[in-house]
């Protein structure tokens, strides 16, 4: 029977709508690492590094099959239902508004305070992921998050999908500072929602972890700033050749796509490169300033 990590993965094929759309956004954001596409542990494992061929060895499978393992991809998914309960105009919705031309440029967290709720409550779960998944102090699990590829693909989808998209032009003129002072109207609710979906708490150490992910979203913003429109640019040229459509998609299309399980695709990665740290197999150590830009 294979480990929860590996159940996950293979709900996905390289060619479904969810992997092709992280692809083309990876490959177009600066300082996303080369995205690669697997489907099992030993993907994971070779993707970081770890080993080329083989048995995997059995403290990864060990390690896959833990309750944090299993909770990280179950929160991962609650992520995905939280954006469709929500109906925000968010993530993937945003990159697919190009195709009817409808690009969101005024959008702004004021007009539209459900989408400030919604990414305040992705904030706070990559936080709650970081906090759980890692040990030692906030900033070391912070670093630990951003050691690992897929780790760096879900703050940079945060950051972009997310945050950026929904109110672009805003952002490219304005940053972080804009950003973060807009997802302040969206604090208190973000945090309720959190708790609903998930039945946890923002305990104190979840706020450090979300102080500290807010820092690395800020320098990672900055990093990403000055390219997000050729980045905008490149998703309207290329996103009509993966739908496979030549005409303009309709609103309701735009919004449905924010059901695609993006989330659970990142969470399942994610959970794959912790299993293969947790397992014992030695990655380099993220403290300072790791292959992301950003320094801790």
């Amino acid at each position: 029977m294979n480990d929860p990590v590996t159940v996950n993965l293979e709900q996905f094929q390289e060619q479904d709508y969810t992997v092709r759309i992280c692809r083309l956004l990876f490959e177009n954001v600066p300082k996303a690492p080369p995205f690669v596409f697997y489907r099992d542990l030993k993907g994971a494992a070779q993707r970081l590094g770890s080993m080329e061929s083989g048995e995997l060895p059995s403290s990864i499978v060990e390690a896959a099959n833990s309750e944090m393992i299993k909770r990280t991809i179950w929160v991962a998914d609650k992520l995905d239902v939280a954006d469709a309960a929500l109906v925000a105009y968010t993530g993937v919705s945003n990159v697919f508004s190009w195709l009817s031309g409808r690009r969101p440029g005024g959008h702004t967290f004021e007009s539209d305070r459900q989408q400030a709720i919604d990414a305040v409550l992705k904030v706070i779960g990559v936080s709650y992921l970081t906090t759980k998944l890692f040990e030692g102090s906030i900033r070391e699990r912070t670093a630990q998050l951003l050691s690992l590829p897929a780790g760096r693909e879900m703050v940079l989808y945060l950051c972009v999908a997310e945050i950026a998209l929904p109110s672009l032009d805003n952002v490219i003129a304005g940053g972080w500072e804009y950003a973060s002072r807009h997802l302040q109207s969206g604090m208190a609710d973000g945090v309720s929602r959190f708790g609903q979906i998930t039945g946890e708490r923002t305990t104190e150490e979840l706020k450090g972890s979300f102080n500290e992910m807010n820092k690395v979203l800020g320098q990672t913003m900055s990093n990403v700033q000055g390219r997000l429109g050729p980045v905008a640019d490149r998703l309207t040229s290329a996103m009509p050749a993966i739908l496979n459509v030549t005409d303009s998609v309709t609103g309701l299309l735009a919004s449905s796509l924010d059901t695609l399980p993006i989330w659970r695709f990142l969470g399942a990665r994610l959970a794959a490169e912790a299993s293969v740290q947790r397992g014992g197999l030695a990655l380099p150590s993220a403290m300072g300033v790791d292959p992301f830009g950003v320094t801790l």
